[in-house]
């Protein structure tokens, strides 16, 4: 890989990082700079998306002890999570290239730079899931739970703005 190809995506990296700690939406800087710089499509992905681990990892260290939520609503939406996680991982994995490019949302091109946008304001919701919540929404919470990771394990970007948005619906 040529040094100019190193710094570029060096900087969309930086850039990509910089933008999920303040508002989110990295994954649009990040993954088209891979596409740009010819990396296949699949590649470029599973790169962006565990590139995106550090800055999860990073605001739950963060934000524990602002996390108020029962071990009876957490265990179920983090087990359902990693099996989603997981599903769409093992999805991307066996799709043939063209067909994510069909169906990748932005319907990128395998030829083209990719060209995406978001418009991804990340505020907190008002609502969430109560400790107290009832069993039917804590049952609704884990399948939109479940639909959430298996897209984030497939696509990865605006996976955090997905959470964001089910849990209120299932408040």
């Amino acid at each position: 890989m040529a040094l100019h190809t190193i710094v570029f995506l060096f900087f969309a990296g930086a850039l990509g990082g910089a933008l999920n700690a303040v508002a989110g939406g990295g994954s649009f800087i990040a993954f088209p700079a891979l596409m740009f710089t010819g990396v296949a499509p699949i590649a470029a992905n599973a790169t962006n998306t565990v590139a995106l681990w550090v800055g999860v990892t990073a605001s739950t260290g963060a934000y524990r002890k602002h996390l108020d939520i029962s071990r009876r609503v957490m265990v179920p939406l983090a087990v359902i999570s990693l099996i989603g996680g997981i599903a769409g991982a093992y999805l991307l994995l066996h799709t043939p290239a063209q067909t994510f490019l069909r169906v990748m949302p932005g319907s990128c091109s395998a030829r083209r730079f990719c060209s995406c946008s978001a418009n991804d304001c990340r505020r907190a919701p008002e609502a969430s899931i109560a400790a107290d919540a009832s069993t039917s929404a804590l049952a609704i919470a884990t399948v939109f739970e479940l639909i959430v990771a298996v897209y984030g394990g497939y696509f990865g970007g605006g996976v955090g703005i997905l959470n964001l948005a089910m849990l209120p619906l299932s408040a």
